[in-house]
């Protein structure tokens, strides 16, 4: 969970709160009953109804399980983390609604404390599919998610760390100042306070 972002860390939270630990916990039944949340097979486009106390999910039965799956984590999103009904908000309001949704799905059906442990076990995509039972490309696209968070936060630490070398190197030692330079830095004293100077410089004195 190192590498993890906001959100991420927050989907994980939320889950392990409520016991959702391990990859036999991420059933559709489970999840449903945890969180209060009815489910509707229906001959069409899969949906949500419903407020902060109760929500109906409707999925589309004619969908593969798998496509049925993440369609119910995508509206689980929705319920989990969206207020208003679609039906009456602003289009651009939906379209906003809808892009969150998108990556909170990939936190809810994938989330970090369960899919990490088992990248550690097999980074197989054909293993992960079959574990967490989400079509593949959205498999390969949580995968990829992580590996680039972890590469991001792994190079702004190591430009932290040079940048961090770079001002110790900046302020030498006492013995490696030039006569001059030592002088300068007296007169700044005498005319600043020397309680005035930061510690780095004080040391050079």
């Amino acid at each position: 969970m190192r590498f993890s972002t906001y959100r991420d860390m927050e989907c994980s939270q939320l889950f392990k709160e409520h016991g959702i630990v391990q990859v036999k916990d991420l059933t559709i039944e489970n999840i449903s009953h945890i969180f209060s949340t009815h489910i509707e097979y229906i001959n069409g486009p899969s949906k949500f109804i419903g407020d902060e106390h109760f929500a109906i999910i409707y999925l589309d039965q004619s969908k593969s399980y798998f496509e049925q799956r993440y369609d119910f984590f995508h509206e689980l999103s929705h319920v989990l983390k969206h207020t208003g009904d679609q039906r009456y908000l602003p289009e651009s309001f939906v379209k906003l609604q809808e892009e969150q949704a998108n990556w909170y799905t990939l936190y809810f059906s994938m989330p970090r404390h369960i899919f990490e442990p088992e990248v550690m076990k097999n980074q197989s995509i054909d293993y992960l599919v079959d574990q967490f039972e989400i079509p593949e490309k959205f498999v390969r696209r949580r995968f990829e998610l992580i590996q680039n968070e972890r590469n991001r936060q792994e190079f702004q630490y190591k430009m932290q760390q040079e940048e961090k070398n770079r001002r110790k190197k900046s302020l030498k030692s006492s013995e490696d100042l030039y006569d001059s330079t030592k002088q300068m830095l007296q007169q700044l004293s005498k005319q600043v306070g020397e309680e005035k100077l930061n510690y780095e410089i004080k040391r050079l004195l």
